[in-house]
């Protein structure tokens, strides 16, 4: 009895042991996976036409990748990512975008992962991104034949949709509003812009009195204004011009006696259209949210007061790539790692709640992003909120006719 007993205790001291000293002896895969950057590549425009768009989606990345990697990173099986961003001042022109995006690839070794805002340098961009499997998130209003390009995700809500919630917003409000012009800046995004405005102007019974373009950095529209108006519209519509230059055309519109309304289907910067045109700016519309209005979701109002902490003042499209960033993390995650194939994949099955509302990307070839489209004017020094609104689903005839 005495021997089966010290066997027993034997036993049990080898048992308890093994189970004490085991943790030295396990699989690597028992202990949690080793952190490592994510390395995501920027182009915006941080100087030029387009700097008040680049400086607030600037500013929307980096409190997304601060909130991120202070809530402990994006989570996987093979890694504990925490991104990293490599930012580069595009200028807003294609031929820098690719200088740039080379730096970006080569010199810095961005994992596959790029972010560009202009159309041009998105078209520019696509012949070295697509056959590297290298994911474009862009925000250009363009047609990127996405058919052609899967890899290329517009990570915002197309102009036709915000012309399409816009118009039909008029159409119920302001049905006085029948005859309108139409100006954009003289590139890929502001013939694109006309081009489908003119399916929104046919849907919505609008008539088109003219159409023109100016160069981007233009600052003097006095004579193309003294030529256009004469033309008599209810609306000025400004389409895909850059926030300082539409805060001019604003301006010096108003002041040459034009007293309709005026829309920019881009997103503006609606701080910088009042502090340029001040009281002029009254009955300006644009798709822009807004801190305190109704509806809003919670996590701009969180963004809006990190923005506020930090910088003083708010930039109405922070929220833009702020939202673009935890669609990257989403990513990553669904795709349990940076395999582009899987990420490419991934990014089709995205669907979260954002600082712009609910997110998802859908039809028609499953790279277009889709959430609320703000509807906003500035009335008596202030920008009001009107409501937010689900745009309708993009076929690919509205891309390509």
């Amino acid at each position: 009895m005495r021997i089966k007993k010290k066997t027993i205790f034997l036993c049990g001291s080898m048992i308890w042991g093994f189970l004490l000293l085991s943790p030295a002896f396990l699989p690597y895969s028992w202990s949690a996976p080793p952190e490592k950057d994510l390395k995501i590549g920027i182009l915006l425009p941080l100087s030029g036409a387009g700097a008040p768009w680049g400086i607030a989606m600037k500013i929307g990345f980096e409190i997304a990748v601060d909130e991120i990697n202070a809530a402990g990173g994006i989570k996987t099986s093979k890694a504990i990512y925490k991104p990293k961003l490599f930012i580069e001042d595009d200028q807003y022109k294609a031929e820098v975008s690719v200088t740039r995006f080379n730096k970006l690839l080569y010199t810095d070794k961005i994992d596959p992962i790029i972010y560009a805002l202009g159309g041009s340098s998105v078209l520019a961009l696509q012949p070295i991104t697509t056959p590297r499997k290298i994911l474009l998130i862009h925000c250009a209003s363009i047609n990127f034949e996405p058919q052609k390009n899967p890899y290329t995700f517009r990570s915002l809500t197309y102009h036709y949709m915000h012309q399409q919630v816009t118009f039909d917003w008029f159409r119920k409000n302001l049905p006085e509003v029948k005859r309108v012009l139409i100006l954009n800046p003289d590139y890929a995004s502001g013939h694109d812009s006309t081009r489908v405005f003119r399916l929104a102007a046919k849907k919505y019974g609008v008539t088109i009195v003219g159409e023109d373009y100016f160069p981007m950095l233009t600052t003097d529209f006095n004579p193309l204004l003294t030529k256009v108006l004469p033309k008599k519209p209810d609306l000025l519509h400004v389409g895909c011009t850059a926030p300082g230059a539409a805060a001019l055309i604003v301006k010096q519109a108003r002041e040459l006696g034009f007293t309709g309304v005026i829309y920019g289907s881009s997103k503006q910067e609606t701080r910088t259209i009042l502090e340029v045109a001040g009281d002029y700016s009254n009955n300006f519309y644009v798709n822009s949210m807004v801190y305190g209005a109704p509806g809003i979701p919670l996590k701009y109002e969180s963004l809006y007061k990190e923005c506020m902490k930090r910088h003083g003042k708010w930039f109405d499209n922070a929220h833009m790539t702020h939202r673009t960033t935890y669609e990257i993390k989403e990513a990553v995650e669904l795709a349990d790692g940076l395999d582009p194939e899987k990420l490419r994949d991934a990014y089709t099955r995205i669907k979260f709640d954002s600082a712009e509302g609910p997110v998802h990307y859908g039809p028609p070839f499953g790279t277009q992003v889709y959430y609320p489209v703000p509807m906003t004017r500035i009335e008596k020094g202030k920008v009001n909120m009107l409501g937010l609104y689900n745009p309708e689903v993009l076929t690919p005839e509205i891309l390509t006719d």
